[in-house]
């Protein structure tokens, strides 16, 4: 009897063992550590730094791509090379291809807080000066965004009387302002009392539209706060995430970036997207402190001789139309 329970016990040892064994073994296997070199650190507004990473095991498969939870403040493109575009906080995560992530914190001081970035590393280098931007509407009154065609500058908040003046000189047309950073609400209730039509707030580069924001005055009714007006295509605020739809999907997809998370309201949008075919756009609705689509609904959509696509939506942020649904290359 003692010898069969020692043999038992032995049996048992030796099972928990080889379980043991095989789950390290499998976890071995899955790629599912991935570490950023660099920890939570300061830099400097007009500095950047190259950040690297670590993925274990090293022979897998250990394509990486980063993304910047605020690229107002710090961006980051394909290869990892993050730059202090404004003063703030910016949470910025490193994803492999299975969805494994790892992420730091960059602050960019204020020197009028008193406080100052400590950088001692190589790797630490002055930015161009062609990706130095100010900040945007919902932290400066004014900013300055380059872009592919030129660039933008954006006016401070439309004040009422502004506004109300263009809407009565639209008569029963569509008023058009161009570069405002933000209007508010109020002003927006104000102007439907002498209009009835819609306000063009155009984002232009030069003589170049680069997005619209259609907002009709009587759908802000009942609510309050300022809307931002910014819309954007194929610049350094959508660079990162263009990047990652063109490198992943073999669909033709261009990324539209609004200032504006949610209107409140249905707007209608108007953004370049060239020649495709307006039956068959996909619209898709993008976070980047997740690294996550999903489907958006929109209506109304039509694609003009211009190649401007129009569409109604009470969504903003990152919108990513594409020719159809998207497919993994």
């Amino acid at each position: 009897m003692k010898l069969r329970t020692r043999l038992l016990s032995i049996c048992t040892v030796v099972a928990l063992t080889v379980a043991t064994l095989a789950m390290a073994v499998s976890a071995a296997d899955d790629p599912t550590s991935i570490r950023i070199n660099q920890g939570n650190r300061e830099l400097q507004k007009g500095r950047s730094l190259k950040l690297s990473v670590t993925v274990l095991p090293r022979d897998s498969n250990d394509s990486v791509d980063f993304y910047s939870e605020d690229p107002d403040i710090v961006e980051v493109d394909t290869d990892g090379v993050c730059r202090a575009l404004e003063y703030g906080t910016a949470k910025i995560t490193a994803t492999t291809v299975n969805n494994k992530s790892a992420s730091i914190t960059i602050t960019v001081p204020d020197p009028r807080d008193g406080s100052q970035a400590s950088e001692q590393d190589s790797d630490v280098q002055d930015t161009d000066s062609s990706s130095s931007r100010s900040s945007s509407s919902s932290r400066s009154s004014s900013s300055t965004t380059a872009t592919t065609s030129g660039t933008i500058e954006m006016k401070e908040k439309i004040d009422r009387e502004t506004l109300v003046s263009a809407v009565q000189s639209a008569g029963s047309g569509r008023a058009t302002l161009s570069n405002y950073a933000a209007v508010s609400t109020e002003s927006l209730q104000a102007a439907a009392s002498v209009g009835t039509a819609g306000v063009n707030f155009d984002t232009k580069s030069g003589s170049t539209v680069v997005g619209r924001v259609v907002v009709s005055p009587a759908n802000a009714a009942n609510l309050t706060g300022d809307i931002s007006l910014g819309v954007y295509v194929k610049n350094d605020k959508t660079k990162s995430v263009q990047n990652t739809f063109d490198r992943y999907y073999s669909n033709n997809v261009t990324v539209i970036r609004c200032d504006q998370n949610d209107f409140g309201m249905t707007v209608e949008l108007v953004a370049k997207v060239g020649s495709v075919n307006a039956d068959n756009l996909k619209f898709y609705s993008y976070s980047s402190s997740s690294n996550t689509f999903t489907d958006l609904t929109v209506s109304n959509v039509s694609v003009d001789k211009s190649g401007y696509v129009h569409f109604n939506t009470t969504k903003g942020g990152y919108i990513v139309v594409s020719d159809g649904a998207l497919a993994k290359k």
